[in-house]
């Protein structure tokens, strides 16, 4: 069995064409946005550039630690990537793709400047970076489609049921 064919491609490069227009995004923002905003939606939407030393919302946790943690969250996600691959399970696999590489995105960022460069202010809420929405589209498509599936019962799989009629 090939590793890599035009099936994996095709699932495979959209993750990491959007992981390289978030970093050219996260480089224009540290380059020409430090001091001013871009205005894309009047006051309420902004392209700019912040330090987000925390996680998600910027809540505070230890750098070192969420390195760490970071990294055995890859290490699972690979190892699940390549179950999805076995299974030939190609759409939760470009899912966690998609985790994947916005994951690698803003660790890179942790670990070159020891913060996650984000540039896109949704004011009064949050400001977050395309690397974080590859990251919750990865998860909330993951969730529904590989754990929403539950399990069917014999009648919804068209069987009958046992001691039913």
């Amino acid at each position: 069995m090939k590793i890599f064919d035009k099936k994996t491609a095709l699932i495979f490069l959209p993750a990491v064409f959007l992981f390289y227009i978030d970093r050219w995004l996260k480089h224009l923002s540290l380059k020409y946005f430090l001091d001013r905003d871009l205005s894309l939606v009047g006051d309420f939407f902004k392209f700019s550039f912040a330090e987000n030393v925390g996680i998600a919302f910027s809540l505070p946790i230890n750098q070192t630690f969420l390195i760490f943690l970071i990294g055995i969250i890859l290490v699972g996600l690979i190892f699940y990537s390549r179950t999805l691959f076995l299974k030939k399970d190609f759409l939760n696999l470009s899912f966690v793709f998609l985790i994947i590489a916005g994951a690698l995105s803003n660790l890179y960022d942790r670990i070159i400047f020891g913060f996650v460069i984000d540039y896109l202010d949704l004011s009064y809420f949050t400001v977050f970076n395309l690397a974080d929405v590859m990251i919750f589209c990865g998860v909330m498509l993951l969730v529904f489609f590989e754990f929403g599936r539950g399990k069917r019962s014999p009648a919804d799989a068209g069987g009958s049921i046992p001691g039913g009629r």
